[in-house]
């Protein structure tokens, strides 16, 4: 147990990720700077933004799941007393 070798290895270990952090950042900032990163790659084939059925198929369930609660709201539930 050398407390001198300990802190060598630690502050070896702290320079590397420090080199290995700052090119990244250094990559990430060039790239945003050349404007490079938010080129956008244009596909031939339009894709399908919206499933109309699917889209029914949701807005139906909500409904009957409003109607639902109107009717649960309207009419007072009945409950058993178990202790009777």
């Amino acid at each position: 147990m050398n407390p001198d070798r300990d802190w060598k290895i630690i502050l070896v270990v702290f320079f590397v990720i420090n080199i290995i952090l700052s090119s990244f950042l250094f990559i990430t900032f060039r790239d945003l700077s050349n404007e490079s990163a938010f080129d956008i790659v244009s596909t031939s084939t339009p894709s399908q933004i919206l499933d109309e059925k699917a889209l029914e198929k949701v807005l139906e369930i909500y409904s009957s799941k409003e109607e639902r609660m109107k009717t649960l709201l309207k009419v007072a539930p009945t409950s058993t007393d178990p202790s009777l």
